[in-house]
């Protein structure tokens, strides 16, 4: 399991990132990374937690508006850098919550086609599926609900497109993950703690839905890619009444 989180508004969000990263922190999460778009991506990826980065949102290369960040523990016994997310290929950068079941038969598919992978880490597929839907001419929304639609397992996810930076998509399978809206942008993330000055209300994504985040808001997509809505609440409520709801949301 991991923490995500993703922003996109009108300034600099690398310090935002690091520091809705951050209010997960103490789950233990031993590796972190950021990616913030445009033009490329500039991303950095720590042994440590979410603190770890802050030493880099300064830099001129993550001035970008929209951005994506993880926090998880190391699937080994050893936490190592490279594994940690995101993971990115040909102009698309992943953050990801759960698990791709199939992902070594997958893999094979993707390595006879050209693809070079890095890691042993199942999120790695996951950008060179959705980079190979863009490659064969599909907007990025189809690009990720084609790219679910090949994968077995429970799992939640940001997107981030280097030509693309002014957006970001999320998805889920099975795993919880919120979307949220304020003043000029709009957040997602793995727990809406995370999110709680960042946005004023957020909302939880069904099985199957598909998100895409702007400097306008948020749009939803259901399963069948029809406009979809969903019920919205305040991030002002306290903490642990936040806390309840989203377990609640796990459970129902």
């Amino acid at each position: 399991m991991s923490g995500l989180v993703g922003i996109v508004n009108g300034h600099a969000v690398a310090r935002d990132l690091v520091g809705a990263l951050a209010r997960l922190d103490a789950r233990g999460y031993d590796t972190a990374g950021l990616a913030v778009a445009g033009p490329g991506f500039a991303v950095r990826k720590v042994v440590g937690p979410a603190a770890a980065l802050t030493g880099y949102v300064g830099e001129r290369e993550f001035a970008g508006h929209a951005g994506i960040a993880n926090a998880r523990w190391a699937s080994a016994e050893r936490p190592e850098g490279r594994g940690a997310l995101p993971q990115v290929w040909r102009g698309v950068a992943v953050v990801h919550n759960g698990i791709v079941e199939n992902h070594r038969a997958l893999r094979r598919d993707l390595e006879s086609q050209g693809h070079d992978f890095e890691t042993e880490a199942d999120s790695e597929v996951i950008p060179h599926l959705i980079a190979a839907a863009r490659a064969d001419g599909l907007a990025p929304a189809m690009a990720v609900r084609q790219a679910c639609a090949r994968m077995q397992g429970t799992y939640a996810m940001a997107v981030l497109f280097t030509d693309a930076p002014d957006r970001l998509l999320a998805a889920s399978c099975g795993s919880p993950i919120v979307v949220a809206r304020g003043a000029g942008g709009a957040a997602v993330a793995s727990d809406a703690m995370a999110l709680t000055s960042l946005a004023d209300d957020f909302a939880t994504l069904e099985d199957g839905d598909i998100a895409e985040l702007s400097g306008d808001g948020v749009r939803i997509l259901d399963r069948d890619g029809h406009p979809a809505e969903r019920l919205w609440r305040s991030l002002a409520a306290p903490t642990e009444e936040l806390a309840r709801k989203d377990h609640h949301d796990t459970l129902t």
